[in-house]
């Protein structure tokens, strides 16, 4: 035991403490994090398994959200992002905007067991076309007025909110600057909003309640921008399935019932960070043949100013235009369009 009059050392860190990692040059660092970074991964916004065909169910499912999936092209590997703070960042930086990992698109045969593990049945479809849509850039997949099948028939469920796992995995993925948005809309959006009814005396009229609301895809695009202050190039791929497009009652021109849409900001508020906006119209036949219908590029000029180039029917196969999914050459004056969104 010490005595009383003993004084108290106190040890000060040695040189040799320090990790040999943090000793090396930044640049080094970022060439050994190159070989750590992990590929591609899908989650999706419930972890339960794959237990039910979410289309098909006559069982509720307890919560909705606006996300169905996210995909991220790489991963920080979560040993060195929970190591300390300088690593941290110095591994979310690099894989921002260092990071050489290429998506691959997976082999039918032998996919990444992420797809697996988040596979629901009924989606299969949907997961393999927005693969094949997939770059180097974190990807959304939202559905939009997209029914489910419940206890007493079909209906619309509310997505409101983002998921948890989404807000989650916010942390890793909230300084990207490009994004891409998977958008598997309903019958409902594709056929132009609200409908009109025939009232007892014969007039055509439209709920004003429903008129009211936002469309369902800006709402949506809307509430996941608020997650991402740093957004500067957003892509906007609205998906159909070719089956669906041949069974539904719509016109020729596929995007004819939603150019309001196309016509107006791809959200109400449109954040100043944002330079760029592609907004797609694909239809898919095979999977792994996504065959756009309708492009609509977005460049800001300045302030509020826009550059709009659009362009309809990219002369798709005639196996697909034979379902009538689209008609006609690109649509008169389109091109170089200047709008001024307020």
């Amino acid at each position: 035991m010490p005595s009383a009059n003993s004084q108290s050392i106190e040890i000060m860190p040695s040189s040799n403490n320090v990790s040999p990692l943090l000793a090396l040059p930044r640049e080094l660092r970022d060439e050994i994090l190159g070989y750590l970074i992990l590929p591609q991964y899908v989650y999706t916004s419930t972890s339960i398994k794959d237990t039910q065909h979410l289309y098909r169910s006559r069982q509720i499912p307890m919560d909705t959200y606006i996300d169905t999936r996210i995909y991220l092209p790489s991963r920080p590997p979560p040993n060195i992002v929970a190591t300390c703070r300088q690593l941290r960042e110095e591994c979310l930086e690099h894989r921002l905007l260092l990071s050489k990992v290429t998506p691959t698109t997976p082999d039918s045969e032998e996919q990444p067991l992420s797809n697996v593990v988040a596979a629901r049945l009924g989606t299969e479809f949907a997961e393999e076309a927005e693969r094949a849509c997939d770059d180097d850039a974190l990807r959304i997949t939202v559905e939009v007025q997209r029914q489910l099948r419940g206890a007493h028939g079909y209906y619309v469920p509310t997505r409101e909110e983002m998921s948890p796992r989404f807000l989650a995995l916010l942390p890793i993925i909230g300084r990207t600057k490009k994004l891409r948005l998977a958008i598997w809309p309903g019958y409902d959006w594709w056929n132009g909003g609200p409908q009109v009814f025939i009232d007892k005396r014969g007039n055509a009229r439209v709920n004003p309640g429903e008129a009211a609301k936002p469309n369902a895809a800006s709402f949506a695009i809307s509430r996941i921008l608020q997650y991402f202050p740093h957004i500067e190039e957003l892509h906007v791929d609205v998906l159909m399935q070719a089956s669906d497009g041949g069974r539904w009652d719509l016109p020729d021109k596929k995007w004819e019932n939603v150019q309001p849409w196309l016509d107006a900001p791809v959200t109400p508020a449109v954040g100043e960070p944002v330079r760029q906006v592609t907004r797609k119209l694909t239809g898919f036949w095979k999977t792994s043949e996504p065959e756009p219908f309708y492009i609509q590029h977005e460049i800001r000029q300045s302030g509020n100013t826009w550059k709009v180039d659009r362009k309809g029917d990219m002369g798709t196969v005639s196996r697909f235009r034979a379902i009538r999914i689209c008609s006609s050459l690109t649509t008169p004056a389109d091109n170089e369009v200047f709008l001024r969104y307020r």
